[in-house]
């Protein structure tokens, strides 16, 4: 095999490898930020129907951010935080 070959053959397995990796992250990213926007429109219900007892979360970039990381979790967490400091 030539030196062009296998130089080619490097590129490729370098290449594809970097495919895997960024894959993985780029799906990771878009995960959050479908959790999110699914997040604040359920904040966005809360709030609409716990309004009347008081309890009320600001949809804004930090409450998104961490319905997004935590999921469900997060959400209660923001409800609870309210309701304790409320």
């Amino acid at each position: 095999m030539s030196a062009r070959v296998i130089t080619w053959i490097i590129a490729a397995c370098a290449a594809f490898m970097g495919l895997i990796f960024f894959s993985k992250q780029v799906r990771a990213i878009l995960s959050v930020i479908f959790r999110g926007i699914i997040g604040a429109a359920c904040i966005y219900a809360a709030n609409f129907l716990l309004g009347g007892l008081g309890l009320f979360v600001g949809v804004n970039a930090v409450t998104v951010l961490l319905v997004g990381l935590l999921g469900a979790p997060g959400f209660v967490t923001l409800y609870a935080a309210c309701a304790l400091l409320a």
